[in-house]
Formats: C-alpha cells, sequence, structure tokens
C-alpha cells in the first residue's frame, strides 16, 4: 500500500471527531456508523417518499447492494428525516436481505450528510474553480439563506472531500492534479463532479466521498473484482411525472 495512502489514512482516523465540525447540520436523525448510501438520480420535482415507499423494489430495480453485490435484495427499514436546505424531506432506510446492511436511499438532489443541494454545491465548486469569488459563486446558497462563514466552511469540506477521494485512489486519475482537475482526470468531463463522484465511489466499493463520514467509507463484504451497478444515467426511469405534493 502506497505511503502516502497510508499516512493520510491515519490522519483521516486521528480527525475523524473533526470532520463532524466541518458538517453542516443536515437532520434531525443521527445515522448508526453502520449507515451506508443508495443514490438514485432524481430532480426534487419528481421525489415522492411515498411512492418510492410503495414501488421501492421498481425504483431500485437497476441498483445492486453496495456491500455484498446482490441483486433485487432490499426491503423497507426504517424512515428518517433530513433537511434539504429550510425543508424536511423523509428519507427511506433499506436493508438487504442477503448481508443485512443498511442503507439510506439519498435522492441525488440532495447532498448527503448536509442540508444543501447537490446541484447547488457542484455549482459552487466549479465556479470557484474559475476564480469567482466566494460570494458570487455561493449566490444560490446565500439566496437559501447561508451566509459567508457557511462558504467558508462549505470549501474546507469539499476540499477535504476531494482529497479523501484521492487516499482512497491513489492509483487513478493524474496524482499530481488537485481539486476539481484530479476528478476531471478520474471521471472525464462533467458538469455532475459530486453526483458522478459519488457513484463512482460506490462502484468500487466505498460509500461516497461526499459527504460520507471517514469511518463507514470501504464496504467489507464486497466480493473481488466484482463492481456495484450503480448507473451513472438513470434518470430515464424517472420520467413520468409523480406527485410530490
Amino acid at each position: 500500500m502506497p505511503k502516502l495512502f497510508v499516512s493520510l489514512i491515519f490522519k483521516y482516523r486521528k480527525e475523524e471527531r473533526a470532520w463532524e465540525s466541518f458538517l453542516p447540520p443536515e437532520t434531525t436523525h443521527t445515522p448508526s456508523l453502520i449507515d451506508t448510501i443508495i443514490i438514485f438520480d432524481i430532480p426534487r420535482k419528481n421525489y415522492s417518499f411515498s411512492e418510492i415507499k410503495l414501488k421501492i423494489a421498481e425504483f431500485l430495480s437497476g441498483i445492486t447492494c453496495p456491500a455484498c453485490l446482490a441483486s433485487q435484495s432490499f426491503s423497507c427499514h426504517a424512515v428518517y428525516k433530513k433537511y434539504y436546505f429550510n425543508e424536511q424531506i423523509e428519507i427511506l432506510r433499506v436493508r438487504c436481505k442477503k448481508c443485512k446492511a443498511t442503507h439510506a436511499v439519498i435522492p441525488s438532489f440532495s447532498l448527503p450528510n448536509t442540508s444543501i443541494g447537490t446541484e447547488e454545491a457542484e455549482e459552487y465548486l466549479l465556479e470557484r474553480k474559475a476564480g469567482v469569488s466566494r460570494k458570487k459563486a455561493g449566490k444560490m446558497l446565500i439566496k437559501e439563506g447561508l451566509s459567508l462563514s457557511y462558504l467558508k466552511t462549505l470549501d474546507k469540506l469539499l476540499s477535504r472531500c476531494i482529497l479523501h477521494a484521492k487516499a482512497l485512489f491513489p492509483d487513478t486519475g493524474n496524482s499530481l492534479l488537485s481539486g476539481l482537475n484530479w476528478l476531471s482526470s478520474v471521471l472525464g468531463p462533467t458538469n455532475r463532479p459530486i453526483y458522478d463522484m459519488n457513484v463512482y465511489c460506490l462502484r468500487q466499493g466505498h460509500n461516497p466521498v461526499f459527504c460520507s463520514r471517514f469511518n463507514i467509507l470501504e464496504f467489507k463484504n464486497r466480493r473481488a473484482g466484482k463492481q456495484s451497478s450503480h448507473n451513472l444515467n438513470p434518470e430515464q426511469d424517472f420520467n413520468r411525472t409523480i406527485d410530490s405534493s
């Protein structure tokens, strides 16, 4: 194992508690350490918790368990609420019938473990990469009531997530690059760097780096050489209008 990888992982384990201070307030529920994430691609206007719960097998039909790769093995396990900006949305947690791992089913529009939107965070990252000031880059977030000090914390959080991704995948991409440039060397050109990197992590056997807790990043039950089926573009499954009132 490369020395850089070992040293960074040691650093992250040492700073796990510090990591919590970088997470913006998110939910009235505190997930347990065994919680991991399944991400499915759906816009906010189409997100209906009641329909997802009712038709969970249909909605997750193309997704395998990230921990053991079993297909069509999910059952409803629990429900909790998280904030999406000032709105509370219900999140379904499912359990794999085969390996018993639990997974929070997170819609792609909501950035895990934060109260902000993935799209808004991605826009902020891309603007900052282009040299735009923090205030201007975060105009959509400020419009939602967030402060400049929050944006400073967000800068640190997103930078830390990318650094941790580099530690998880030391032989992937161009190690001489940093930030979004490194992400692009892994993913190719993308306007959805956070979503695409999270899906990439799931396919490689890791919980999404944006913005998962460090102590639950790696799945231990994976079969060697196998990849999780997390479609990068499953939006076609959600083209129909869903009542989200």
